[in-house]
């Protein structure tokens, strides 16, 4: 029986496996998986039944201060490796946040003076820091002690390049443990930096994906196309409620057709609020029409910051998920997205994965690159952030509505509404590139991966 440890290393990448068909997948008396989470989760009751699926969760481990100061240096030189990779890369989610000015940054994406000196796009000095990040300097005890545990044949992680998978590829390699890693999510290769260089195989969703590994990150590793895991739980039986039982859920008239818009969150979203209340303001006054605003993950603030839209009719709150609640419901999350997205006549969102969550349903989409009625410096709108290098590439397909102010927007509306067939054959390109393979059997092409 061959023995697994999956590192989960953040919340999505728990939400996306342990809430998802691959835990149903057949792995008795062919594999024993340990997962090792990191953060609150309330996974236990999801697992509990099945003997062969171990958890471990290191969310609450103390360490001595010198390991929080070796956890720091980790931190920072991962930091100077992403800008400099990302600098070296020309890659366009950098240039926009070094061009944007200071007065509009976000703390988060400021890099530190000593960062960038000297010499940035020297690779002789992006090559010292990464081969000091890929070496076995500033091991961690917690993976250490969990690979002696349950020496496994295999690794594997969905995030190479988060600093908190960094030890476990380290002590792996040490023992000449198979590692592998799922990037779990389309954007990370364009904006998180370089991959670890002690994988031996990748996992990726998509045809596009697998291009960015390559031309890239300069992978010359074996790259898998296994389609995206987190939306095989669309293909589930119960999965999306019946239409009836969503607008009664909602208390949404039968008669409407919904609209929704799906926020970003206070970060890039500065500008939603009033999108959101003209949005509110307009719907209200038509008797066929109910929009629903749906919050992004981990965004409490939504009911202050859009309470000015949230007093219109026609309007209804709908929260994403809150990862460190104590009575989370994770699959309830899923459902109520997928549902949102199957019963939506028009999904309405920036340029976020929420695009790609409604064109699986093959639903016109609406695209917000303007700012409201602010006229912000080009550098610090979110039209920038529109054609980042993941994003940009794909507005290109011509799949979505792209809209650059209010006029716009209200054109866009009521053609969408009008004609959804409209730009269909660009969200079919858009689904082949970034979603195909979409049959449901994500999970199983990956417990096969594992097992072979």
């Amino acid at each position: 029986m061959k023995t697994i440890l999956f590192v989960l290393p953040d919340h999505f990448s728990v939400r996306n496996f342990i809430y998802s068909p691959f835990i149903e997948q057949n792995f008795l008396n062919k594999a024993k998986i340990i997962f090792v989470v990191h953060g609150p989760q309330n996974h236990l009751n999801r697992i509990k039944n099945k003997s062969n699926i171990i958890l471990e969760d290191i969310s609450h481990i103390r360490y001595p201060i010198y390991r929080k100061f070796t956890k720091f240096l980790i931190l920072k030189i991962h930091t100077i490796l992403n800008f400099r990779f990302s600098t070296i890369n020309k890659l366009k989610y950098l240039i926009i946040s070094e061009n944007t000015p200071s007065k509009y940054k976000n703390k988060k994406d400021t890099y530190p003076w000593y960062i960038r000196k000297p010499f940035p796009y020297s690779r002789i000095i992006f090559k010292f820091f990464c081969n000091i990040y890929n070496s076995t300097l500033f091991s961690e005890i917690r993976s250490r002690e969990l690979i002696n545990q349950y020496n496994p044949d295999l690794l594997i992680t969905t995030n190479p390049q988060a600093p908190a998978t960094r030890p476990y590829y380290i002590e792996a390699k040490k023992r000449n443990i198979q590692t592998l890693a799922y990037v779990n999510s389309w954007d990370y290769l364009t904006t998180d930096g370089p991959v670890m260089k002690k994988i031996d195989q990748f996992i990726v969703w998509n045809k596009k994906m697998k291009d960015e590994m390559v031309n890239v990150q300069n992978s010359k590793k074996p790259i898998h196309i296994i389609g995206p895991i987190h939306m095989d739980f669309s293909f589930t039986p119960g999965s999306i409620f019946s239409k009836e039982k969503f607008y009664q859920t909602y208390k949404i008239n039968p008669a409407k057709k919904i609209i929704t818009y799906g926020v970003m969150g206070a970060r890039f979203g500065k500008h939603e609020p009033e999108v959101a209340e003209y949005l509110a303001k307009k719907i209200s006054k038509n008797k066929d029409l109910h929009l629903i605003l749906r919050g992004h993950p981990e965004d409490q603030t939504i009911p202050d910051r859009f309470k000015e839209a949230l007093k219109y009719k026609n309007v209804t709150l709908c929260m994403g998920i809150h990862f460190h609640s104590k009575e989370i419901k994770n699959i309830d999350d899923r459902i109520i997205l997928y549902s949102l997205m199957s019963h939506s006549d028009l999904i309405i969102c920036g340029p976020t994965t929420l695009t790609l969550d409604a064109i699986q349903f093959d639903k016109p989409v609406i695209n917000i690159g303007f700012d409201g009625s602010k006229l912000l410096p080009k550098e610090a709108s979110v039209l920038n952030i529109c054609f980042t290098n993941h994003f940009g590439d794909l507005l290109s397909h011509k799949g979505t509505y792209l809209v650059k102010n209010f006029k716009e927007l209200d054109n866009a509306i009521e053609n969408a509404l009008k004609n959804p067939s409209h730009l269909a054959s660009g969200r079919k390109k858009i689904k082949e590139n970034y979603l195909e393979p979409l049959d449901g059997k994500a999970s199983e092409r990956l417990f096969n991966l594992l097992l072979s």
